[in-house]
């Protein structure tokens, strides 16, 4: 079985400069490209639709299925003809689902989603193509476990993200009083002025690639996990979360009821009334014997509960089996 995984930015995550947008995408194709080609039966190649170079050697249906991450901006759906079967993988927040559950009925063969809310829209809508919740996941070969206590060099709390997706909510609970504190705030990213604020603009450590969120990740005390609105009404469990607990770094997150239900205690919840400069003071005070055992166990809940990209690509290939 030949499969093409097609993302927005082809290894978008191989840059550190600054000169290219990190993306999510582009780091799940790589990873699940890679996972993929690891079963019996089948090769996958990756490809990048905002990149014609990544089109050079894909003839017209020279592939048996492709996966597509996300979707153009202006929906232009005209590069499907590289395959004989068409799956989308919906993981953006496309707000006007009765369009793109139109365009999955006429346009691809099956549908993949991110998140079971909307899955089960889908569904109840009519929706004619088979469905397949596939939540996101964590490459955990690559985000090895590295135990407490971390190195002293290390961040006291890390955050990697974009602007683009907090809300000014979020900047007023959780960024200025950190940045405003004696905390080693290590915040990495897309953050220009003109999306966030001056403030956060300078104080921003710049973009990163992946080598290096793996390293920030295995050296910092805690993981600052913020959700945006969409994944928050829609009960998504973001991917950044789950590196966190395959490094064994402790997350922080703001108040949120799918990932508490999903991972119970393991994950710290920022304590409102508190404030995030004490909910941080917890962790990175706490027992450091207590932090081992926490770190152990978030990431055997990780490999355990199948989180992982090996989980994923033995779904998506069983499932292209047996549904297409």
């Amino acid at each position: 079985m030949k499969i093409g995984v097609f993302s927005l930015s082809l290894d978008s995550f191989k840059h550190n400069d600054g000169s290219v947008n990190v993306t999510g995408d582009s780091i799940e194709q790589y990873f699940l490209s890679r996972r993929l080609n690891q079963i019996p039966g089948v090769s996958c190649e990756s490809y990048g639709r905002n990149d014609q170079r990544g089109f050079e050697n894909v003839p017209v249906n020279g592939l048996d299925v492709a996966i597509h991450l996300n979707l153009n901006r202006d929906l232009n759906v005209d590069y499907l003809c590289f395959a004989k079967q068409n799956i989308f993988y919906y993981q953006g927040a496309y707000p006007q689902f009765d369009h793109i559950f139109r365009l999955i009925d006429e346009k691809f063969d099956a549908v993949f989603f991110h998140s079971k809310e909307i899955c089960k829209q889908y569904i109840l809508s009519g929706g004619i193509k088979h469905a397949k919740y596939l939540p996101f996941a964590t490459e955990h070969e690559f985000f090895t476990h590295y135990p407490y206590p971390r190195t002293k060099d290390g961040h006291d709390v890390c955050y990697i993200g974009s602007s683009i997706t907090r809300s000014s909510e979020q900047y007023e609970k959780y960024f200025k009083p950190l940045l405003l504190s004696d905390l080693d705030f290590g915040l990495y990213g897309r953050y220009t002025p003109e999306e966030s604020t001056p403030e956060i603009s300078k104080f921003c450590c710049g973009q990163i690639g992946l080598d290096g969120q793996k390293k920030i990740y295995q050296t910092s005390k805690a993981g600052l996990c913020l959700i945006n609105d969409f994944d928050k009404k829609h009960k998504v469990i973001p991917s950044r979360i789950l590196d966190y607990m395959a490094c064994g770094l402790i997350p922080l997150c703001e108040p949120y009821e799918e990932i508490q239900t999903t991972f119970g205690n393991l994950v710290q919840t920022i304590n409102e009334k508190l404030g995030i400069i004490d909910s941080i003071n917890l962790i990175k005070y706490m027992d450091q014997e207590k932090c081992n055992v926490i770190s152990h166990w978030l990431r055997r809940k990780i490999i355990g509960c199948k989180w992982t990209y090996q989980s994923r690509a033995e779904e998506i290939v069983d499932f292209m089996r047996t549904k297409l």
